[in-house]
C-alpha cells in the first residue's frame, strides 16, 4: 500500500490511484477521524490548495471567540455564558471575534492545537461532499476556552455563521454539513429530494458516522442515540443520499469551473 505522503502527492497531481489524470474516483470512507499526524502530513503536500481555506488549513489563522482587554489586547473567551442565539453573531462582530495570526508567539498555545484541528476538520470534511460544500472556517468562530460544552456547535442559516467548541474537534465538520445542506436547499430543483429525506439532524449524524470518520460514536448519550437512529433509518434512503452527494459535488465544482486558481 502506498504511504500517506505518496497518496497526497498523487492527489495533488490529479487521481490518487493514477497520477496526472483529472477524474477522481469516489474516496473510501474514513476508517477513523483524521489524526494530528494526518493533518501535518497533508500540509506538506499543500492540502486544501485552491479552496480558499488555505490560511486556516495551513494553520496560519483562525477566527477565535473573545474580546480586547483593558490594554487593548485580544483575549480568547468562553461562550459558555453566552446565549446560543448570540454565539454565531460574533463571526461578523470584530468586538467579539478576530482572525488571529497563529504564527505569533502570543498565540502559539492556540496554534499548537487549533491550527492542527482545523486541518484535521478539513480532511474529514473533504470525504463528505455535503460537509465539504459547507466547510469555510472564515464563517466559524472557534471557542478555545470552553472545556465541557453543553452545546459543541451551532449553525445559524440567517447569519450563515458557525460556532464550534475547539474541545470537540469535529464540531466544525458537523456544522459544515448543516451549512452545506442549507446551500443545497436554496436550489428549487432539489426541493423534492429534501421532502423525501429524513430530519436534517439525522442526516448530518449519518454523514458524520459514514463519511467523516465517525467521531460522534463516543459522544454523549444524545449524540449516540441520534447516531444509531440515523444509521438504522438511512438504510432506506440510499438512492436519495447518493443524489444529495452528487448535487453537493456539482455545487462545489460550479464555484471554480476549470479547477483551483
Amino acid at each position: 500500500m502506498a504511504g500517506l505522503g505518496e497518496f497526497f502527492s498523487n492527489l495533488i497531481s490529479g487521481n490518487p490511484g493514477n497520477p496526472g489524470t483529472t477524474t477522481l474516483p469516489p474516496a473510501p470512507p474514513l476508517a477513523s477521524y483524521p489524526t494530528p499526524e494526518d493533518a501535518l502530513e497533508a500540509r506538506k503536500y499543500d492540502f486544501g490548495y485552491g479552496t480558499g481555506n488555505e490560511p486556516y488549513t495551513q494553520g496560519n489563522v483562525a477566527r477565535v471567540l473573545g474580546s480586547k482587554n483593558s490594554k487593548g489586547v485580544f483575549e480568547p473567551e468562553s461562550g459558555g455564558g453566552v446565549p446560543v442565539r448570540n454565539l454565531t453573531a460574533t463571526v461578523d462582530d470584530p468586538a467579539y471575534s478576530q482572525n488571529l495570526d497563529l504564527k505569533t508567539p502570543a498565540t502559539y498555545p492556540i496554534h499548537d492545537t487549533l491550527g492542527t484541528q482545523l486541518a484535521q476538520a478539513a480532511l474529514a470534511a473533504n470525504r463528505s461532499p455535503v460537509a465539504n460544500l459547507g466547510f469555510d472556517p472564515s464563517r466559524a468562530v472557534m471557542d478555545v476556552e470552553i472545556a465541557h460544552p453543553t452545546i459543541a456547535g451551532v449553525y445559524t442559516p440567517k447569519r450563515d455563521a458557525m460556532y464550534a467548541a475547539a474541545s470537540e474537534p469535529s464540531a466544525i465538520v458537523h456544522e459544515s454539513a448543516h451549512r452545506g445542506i442549507k446551500q443545497l436547499k436554496e436550489d428549487p430543483a432539489l426541493a423534492d429530494l429534501f421532502n423525501r429525506l429524513p430530519d436534517e439532524e439525522l442526516l448530518v449524524r449519518y454523514i458524520m458516522a459514514t463519511q467523516a470518520g465517525d467521531p460522534e460514536k463516543t459522544g454523549g448519550p444524545k449524540d449516540q442515540q441520534q447516531r444509531e437512529t440515523a444509521l438504522n433509518l438511512m438504510k432506506h434512503y440510499g438512492t436519495s443520499f447518493e443524489r444529495l452527494n452528487r448535487a453537493a459535488e456539482d455545487a462545489y465544482a460550479a464555484r471554480r469551473p476549470g479547477g483551483p486558481r
